[in-house]
């Protein structure tokens, strides 16, 4: 198997209801050379079985199966695993659009000096959103501008983590996720 431009590094911890429709919306990318490091954290439900399934389907999709260990070591075991040079985050109860991976890795390609890129993020399913998080997905979605993500970067992180592309050894060379 050849080295991948993107890793897809996917946590999942109990997340049996929405792990498909996560990996499907993977399947649909425009942008074929990735793969998914999916790191099942101790799961009691059927999230390793379904991670195990689809990587029997797809060669792409690399499970790696942990006791309980929480989110910051399942990312930093995962991390460890990505072979890609950009590493893209999702976890396992979102949906990627199918042009993401495509234009986030076209953006980082063309602007080395560029560590990170994020986009634009959706609420789902709208019947279920509080307006309290709705307010919160407005103010992420009105920072677009480097000054602006400057500017609140301390209030809470301008780049919604399953939005964002970056490139992997950087952020192997600050010691991964802490």
């Amino acid at each position: 198997m050849s080295t991948p431009i993107v890793s897809v590094l996917l946590p999942a911890h109990n997340a049996a209801t929405t792990l498909p429709e996560t990996l499907a919306s993977l399947r649909a990318q425009s942008l074929p050379d990735f793969e998914v490091v999916a790191v099942n954290d101790g799961s009691s439900d059927e999230s390793g079985t379904i991670l195990q399934a689809c990587a029997a389907d797809d060669p792409r999709v690399r499970p790696i199966q942990l006791p309980r260990v929480g989110l910051i070591e399942a990312l930093n075991r995962g991390l460890s695993a990505c072979r890609g040079e950009f590493v893209a985050r999702m976890d396992a109860d979102d949906l990627a659009h199918p042009l993401r991976f495509e234009l986030q890795a076209e953006r980082l390609r063309a602007q080395p000096g560029l560590s990170v890129v994020s986009c634009l993020v959706e609420p789902f399913p709208a019947d279920t959103v509080t307006q309290g998080f709705r307010r919160y997905i407005e103010w992420l979605n009105a920072l677009t501008t480097p000054t602006e993500i400057a500017r609140d970067m301390f209030i809470e992180s301008p780049l919604p983590h399953p939005s964002v592309m970056l490139r992997g050894a950087e952020l192997l060379a600050l010691g991964g996720y802490q």
